[in-house]
């Protein structure tokens, strides 16, 4: 026991072919579970009537009452709207994000939904790679190009981003970008943290983090640049 234990925490099991297979693996499934959802789709819904990229689906129906002048906080009004938009019976899907995202569904909200579920997957998705790609040139030059990339692109989490049109590639990707600039660019690196607190639960958590790592220049950034988003929400 003890030593399957030392296997695991050294992790001498983790062979570059060993990653190079998984994500691979997590990749085709990925492509092909893509695939499936289309060719099953019937318009804008999957094969179990949920809006194609499920969870993107509050923030389109939330930009699209944001620019009718609606409230998007209203959980009569955005189940409404999403189901005027996918059809009735479709399954409420809230939206709890800060009003500052609502510069982000709102134009998103202005292209037809499968367009503006395109856009918003390809555009997060490349964000994030770039900010990845930072983070090993910072800290892992030495991997080489192909298996990092593999390993970035064929990462579970991807699946379920892609899968449920999620933020996860803007969340990631702020603070991929965050970490490879903290020493380098401390005030760029606290801004990005700031964009972070569109979730608000790392509002709270960033700021010990950077405390405890005497980070006080990404610290001010991050307040910052906080503050204007809780202004902008205000207003």
């Amino acid at each position: 026991m003890n030593k399957a234990i030392a296997i695991f925490r050294d992790g001498t099991w983790l062979s570059a072919a060993r990653i190079r297979l998984w994500a691979t693996v997590v990749t085709a499934g990925t492509v092909l579970f893509l695939m499936f959802l289309a060719l099953t789709a019937s318009g804008l819904s999957d094969f179990l009537q949920r809006p194609l990229g499920t969870d993107f689906s509050s923030f389109y129906a939330a930009g699209r009452l944001a620019a009718q002048g609606r409230n998007p906080y209203d959980p009569a009004a955005l189940h409404g709207m999403q189901e005027a938009i996918f059809g009735a019976g479709t399954p409420y899907y809230a939206f709890a994000y800060p009003p500052i995202f609502l510069l982000v569904t709102w134009p998103l909200a202005g292209l037809p939904y499968l367009l503006s579920l395109a856009v918003w997957q390809a555009v997060t998705f490349a964000f994030y790679l770039g900010s990845m790609m930072l983070l090993k040139r910072r800290f892992a030059p030495f991997l080489p190009d192909g298996l990092f990339y593999l390993s970035a692109i064929g990462f579970t989490a991807v699946f379920v981003n892609v899968t449920h049109g999620q933020n996860g590639f803007l969340t990631a990707g702020l603070f991929a970008a965050a970490i490879a600039l903290l020493d380098v660019r401390p005030w760029l690196a606290g801004m990005c943290f700031g964009l972070a607190a569109y979730k608000p639960q790392f509002a709270l958590l960033i700021p010990f983090a950077l405390i405890s790592g005497g980070y006080w220049r990404s610290l001010a950034g991050a307040i910052l640049r906080s503050r204007a988003t809780s202004s902008m929400n205000c207003a």
